[in-house]
């Protein structure tokens, strides 16, 4: 884990699906002064008192789950949280179901990001932590987040909130065809424009993400697979798919 290979003053764990949209400066200093900062998960009710005896950890304080694809630690309380946080994973890892047996009742049916949750529930006392609403970081559709400027990616809500950065959990728009939403739109900006420090040559980038007349075609394509895949998830489809091809295995 990188914080534990190279330590620092602050600590800022980000998962490669993550759009940062403005200045994190109040977050950082927030580490710096010793507090762990995060954002709540969509599921922010979940809690499960088992993580407690299976990975021996001192007692839980209930409190809202937070999703682990990003977090900011401070120095010396982060290192000690993700050395409980590995020696956790370390625990569940081999006793882990498979994605397609997993259920949502399982202790660990988020794995990583569940492990992170026990570790901060229990060793992080609640005013050591700075728990930022699920908005401010939000997931797939960004519902109610509008662009407002595609040049410095600033983005609002109708009530001027605005969010740190954008995660685009599940399906990811650069590696499989999805329904054009915000993230899509700001991802080629991030990727392609000259004012970059650094931004890759479009020969690398899928087609639905360049300029020109068969880029417009490829987004067309693309979101129409992209519906049609949230329609097999809506039928169930994919779960269905999923329950077959692992019964399959076992019956191999």
């Amino acid at each position: 884990m990188l914080p534990l290979d190279r330590p620092s003053e602050v600590m800022t764990i980000v998962d490669a699906d993550v759009l940062v949209l403005r200045p994190l400066a109040s977050l950082l200093q927030a580490a710096a002064a010793g507090r762990f900062v995060v954002f709540t998960d969509p599921v922010s009710h979940r809690f499960d008192s088992r993580w407690e005896s299976l990975l021996d950890l001192p007692p839980l304080e209930r409190r809202p789950y937070v999703n682990s694809g990003f977090l900011v630690l401070p120095p010396i309380a982060g290192r000690r949280v993700c050395e409980a946080v590995l020696n956790g994973q370390a625990r569940v890892h081999p006793l882990s179901l498979s994605a397609t047996t997993r259920r949502p009742t399982d202790p660990f049916f988020y794995v990583d990001q569940d492990v992170w949750n026990a570790v901060l529930a229990s060793l992080v006392p609640s005013n050591e932590i700075e728990i930022l609403e699920a908005e401010l970081a939000p997931h797939p559709p960004f519902s109610g987040v509008r662009l407002l400027d595609l040049k410095t990616a600033r983005c609002a809500y109708a009530d001027g909130r605005e969010p740190y950065l954008l995660h685009h959990v599940a399906r990811k728009p650069w590696l499989a065809p999805t329904s054009s939403n915000l993230y899509s739109r700001l991802l080629a900006r991030f990727l392609l424009e000259d004012d970059l420090a650094l931004s890759l040559d479009p020969r690398h980038v899928p087609l639905r993400f360049r300029s020109g007349v068969l880029a417009r075609l490829d987004r067309v394509r693309a979101e129409g697979l992209g519906v049609a895949y949230q329609q097999r998830g809506k039928l169930g489809l994919r779960r269905r798919f999923g329950e077959w091809r692992s019964s399959s295995r076992r019956g191999a």
